[in-house]
């Protein structure tokens, strides 16, 4: 395991984004009026959010760990609900919710960001968990992961 992996949670990766996605709106200004902002970023924030909740309950409900930096107490795999359409919903929400961020700033410069923290999620935080995973379930998370794909 490569020494940086699981090391920087994804809440961390995500307020490095949001500011990083500030600082480049702040350098690259572009001018979009507050009713497009509030238009375009609402919904992607509301999505994500809404995702990311339907994403945490199985959690909840099936009493597993959702906790990113430990993947090794899962006790279930989730395949059922959102976790049908893609493996990281969780991951996915936040990055809808980063598109209503930049949205918000009105700055195409803020979005710059955004294919950084995929890579680096996908990196040092999915690809890890995939292999605990992998382990723990066996031909379970394979046929798994052959029929759901990872992000969408």
């Amino acid at each position: 395991m490569d020494s940086m992996e699981l090391k920087i949670t994804p809440p961390t990766m995500t307020m490095i984004t949001v500011l990083a996605m500030l600082l480049f709106s702040l350098l690259w200004p572009s001018s979009w009026p507050l009713w497009l902002c509030l238009l375009l970023s609402l919904p992607f924030i509301l999505s994500g959010l809404a995702l990311t909740v339907l994403a945490w309950l199985p959690y909840h409900r099936t009493g597993t760990t959702w906790r990113p930096d430990d993947p090794d107490g899962v006790r279930n795999l989730l395949t059922e609900g959102v976790y049908q359409y893609s493996r990281n919903p969780m991951y996915l929400g936040l990055v809808i919710i980063l598109i209503g961020w930049g949205c918000w700033l009105g700055s195409f410069a803020a979005f710059l960001p955004l294919p950084f923290f995929v890579c680096f999620l996908t990196r040092l935080q999915i690809v890890p968990e995939e292999r605990a995973l992998e382990r723990h379930f066996n031909e379970g998370f394979r046929r798994y992961s052959a029929r759901v794909r990872r992000w969408l």
